[in-house]
């Protein structure tokens, strides 16, 4: 539930501020890089700690829990 809750939060986010497209974008960029071998690094900011930029391929690391409360 934690980890729905999260993603939620940050879907209402994307569409709210009309990012979706950019998300989109980069998700597809990381694929195409990533296929060509190319490292695209840990990410930057707030994405860093995305769920969504996790489940799209933008960041490739484990993300810590959501934190209860």
């Amino acid at each position: 539930p934690l980890a729905k809750n999260r993603l939620d939060n940050e879907l209402e986010y994307v569409l709210k501020t009309g990012s979706a497209d950019y998300f989109l974008f980069v998700s597809d960029l990381a694929c195409y890089l990533k296929g060509k071998g190319i490292s695209i690094g840990l990410g930057r900011g707030a994405s860093v700690g995305s769920l969504l930029a996790y489940l799209l391929g933008i960041v490739n690391f484990r993300l810590a829990p959501p934190k209860k409360g």
